[in-house]
């Protein structure tokens, strides 16, 4: 009986281990009934059966229970249907392409790439400005934020990184991940560089400044630490001012409000007009005095303009520019000489890589260029000035008075 049941545990014994098993069942069995007429043929008969219905039971048990009643696989399915199907599941899920970019923009992005190469950062920042003006993208917005970090443009840089940060999508992989923080780490640090300004103007205000600057969107702005005015302009020409003080990574609120229109003099009180006037050439004490004087009118007997302040002012004037064109041409001339020895260096290097140039030849006409620059442009300002000054004295006449009134203070300046 254990050779029996062994033989029910599986189908995939093969003849040969089956006709093993019939022998040792013929020597396990007694004598007279393994030699008994037809009883070996009957016991190898039932144990082919049994194990032929024990494999049948195995393979109805292991198969799933819908294959049993319905079809066994999806196997008539052609394989491009299965292909089809697969794609149209996975189609909601793939990103979406990004939008083909004219050769226009690929090529300023290229030459954007080899301006930062060379480490020319303004060129590349200017490029990628062009690159956004075309496309609009926050790809260029992100870059544009970058280069003005690197140079030190921290208003503008913080301005660029906000946008960027608030359009990027939420990160889905590691690489991402890394790009998301770094800008925010970017924007933090610009930050820190500079100080907001939030304007808080009164109803009716039709443009706000910042330092002359004028607010495109919003009353926010960034600014450097330091002092700052703050102007706000309304529908009237009412004009609202005030100063602020920020430091670096700070923000401040600045209240504005208008200033009160200057009141009106008060008109003089009339004398009722039943008033009763003494009749002309009546005397007493009702009767009118003797009228005074009338004084000389207004302009009359004041001296003209000192001819010699006039000649003086005018020769100065003239001397001034003359003087500030001659240093600026003596400018011009020591900076060509610098050009000329820094060429001449660079010329007799390549030829000769023993050659050893005499830099001072280049330093010291560029620094005599700078001084004469410097003291044409003095020259120039100071002759425009005293111009200026004589023509004023020439056309105000004399005895003029000036009043400049603000905030309840009076300023009186007499000619």
């Amino acid at each position: 009986m254990g050779a029996i049941s062994e033989g029910r545990d599986g189908d995939r014994c093969g003849w040969d281990e089956k006709f093993r098993r019939q022998n040792a069942m013929q020597r396990q069995m007694p004598l007279g009934i393994a030699h008994a007429p037809g009883t070996l043929a009957r016991h190898t008969r039932w144990m082919v059966e049994s194990e032929r219905d024990a494999g049948a039971r195995s393979r109805a048990l292991a198969r799933p229970r819908w294959s049993v009643r319905g079809p066994r696989s999806a196997s008539w399915l052609p394989s491009w249907a299965v292909l089809f199907l697969v794609l149209l599941a996975a189609a909601p899920a793939r990103a979406e392409a990004p939008p083909k970019r004219s050769r226009a923009v690929k090529e300023l992005i290229r030459e954007a790439g080899a301006a930062l190469a060379r480490l020319d950062v303004a060129r590349a920042r200017e490029l990628w400005g062009e690159v956004y003006d075309i496309e609009r993208s926050n790809v260029a917005m992100c870059n544009m934020g970058q280069l003005d970090l690197r140079m030190g443009r921290w208003e503008e840089a913080v301005v660029e990184l906000s946008q960027c940060v608030e359009h990027m999508p939420a990160p889905r992989t590691e690489v991402e991940r890394r790009l998301y923080d770094h800008r925010h780490a970017d924007l933090a640090r610009a930050r820190r560089r500079v100080g907001e300004v939030i304007l808080m103007p009164p109803p009716g205000v039709v443009g706000m400044f910042v330092n002359g600057r004028g607010l495109k969107d919003g009353s926010r702005i960034y600014v450097r630490p330091g002092q700052h005015e703050v102007m706000a302009v309304g529908q009237e020409g009412q004009v609202a001012r005030a100063g602020v003080k920020v430091e670096a990574g700070e923000s401040k609120e600045v209240p504005l409000t208008f200033d009160k229109p200057a009141q009106a003099p008060e008109e003089r009180a009339l004398p009722p007009k039943d008033h009763a006037q003494p009749p002309k050439g009546a005397s007493g004490p009702g009767a009118p005095g003797p009228a005074a004087p009338k004084g000389p009118p207004q302009g009359a007997g004041r001296p003209g303009p000192d001819l010699r302040i006039v000649t003086t002012g005018a020769v100065a004037s003239v001397g001034f520019l003359v003087a500030g064109a001659v240093f600026l041409q003596s400018a011009q001339g020591y900076v060509q000489e610098a050009k000329a020895g820094w060429y001449h260096a660079q010329a007799m290097s390549k030829l000769d890589p023993t050659f050893q140039p005499d830099y001072n030849k280049v330093i010291d006409p560029a620094a005599s260029g700078k001084l004469m620059h410097l003291l044409g442009t003095s020259a120039l300002i100071a002759g425009a000035a005293a111009g200026a000054a004589t023509l004023v004295y020439v056309w105000l006449p004399n005895d003029t008075q000036i009043r400049v009134a603000a905030h309840g203070a009076e300023v009186r300046v007499r000619w």
